[in-house]
């Protein structure tokens, strides 16, 4: 599963991005004969070799609170942007999160515990035929900063702001391409995005819930050119 969003070594590394073309089987044939017998588990996160060729069918998963979800209209006409400036990429195709969860259910061993999210992704993204899934994690959280008139130190969530309230929203996100068929990981992206709104006392849950949606938005959209970057540098190393 993806690690929390809400990382210090993240928010202090602002937005960048990564990516990858190695071989498993060359690094594990690189191990110096010194270092003896690799543990099993190390050899099988090894062995894995980069697949996907372009144009591809890509899929498009939104991850919030841990949960695959649909992905809102905003964001998606932001995704879709970059798609369209881009279409030697492929297609990028939205993971259904009911075929997703149809899927991990039918495939679900007999006894055994639910599948992590993005092992249910895969699964969804395989069932419609994709051959590798971007996989984003979006989140916010509002903080308060008070001034010399603010009376009391109350919580934003579930309580009411004073006037003298400033709602401070962050939002952070995260991606991953990923190979569907063996989850091999082509790249990574991270962003952030800070919003800072005044809030009066009536109605200020509603104004903070606005101001998180608004950060995640915003955070969606720093966080694209991002994954624009990481993935036009994947397709020129895999179109060798």
């Amino acid at each position: 599963m993806l690690k929390p969003i809400f990382l210090a070594a993240m928010l202090l590394a602002g937005c960048e991005y990564n990516v990858q073309n190695s071989s498993g089987a060359e690094y594990l044939a690189a191990t110096p004969a010194a270092a003896g017998k690799l543990d099993q588990r190390i050899t099988r996160a090894a062995s894995v070799e980069p697949l996907l060729r372009f144009p591809a069918r890509i899929g498009l998963a939104r991850i919030v609170q841990g949960k695959l979800t649909t992905i809102p209209p905003g964001e998606g006409s932001l995704w879709g942007n970059m798609a369209e400036s881009h279409k030697a990429m492929g297609q990028f195709i939205p993971i259904s999160p009911l075929i997703a969860e149809f899927t991990e259910h039918q495939t679900r061993r007999a006894g055994a515990d639910r599948s992590d999210v993005v092992e249910t992704i895969r699964l969804g993204a395989a069932r419609q035929h994709l051959d590798a899934v971007l996989i984003y994690e979006v989140g916010a959280r509002a903080r308060k900063g008070s001034n010399l008139l603010a009376i009391g130190d109350l919580t934003i969530i579930g309580a009411a702001i004073l006037p003298s309230r400033t709602i401070k929203a962050q939002g952070v996100a995260q991606a991953l391409l990923i190979d569907v068929r063996n989850s091999y990981p082509y790249g990574t992206a991270q962003a952030q995005a800070d919003i800072s709104r005044l809030s009066v006392a009536f109605g200020s849950y509603e104004r903070k819930e606005a101001a998180r949606l608004k950060a995640i938005e915003k955070t969606v959209g720093n966080l694209i050119p991002e994954v624009e970057k990481m993935m036009l540098q994947v397709v020129q190393m895999r179109s060798r």
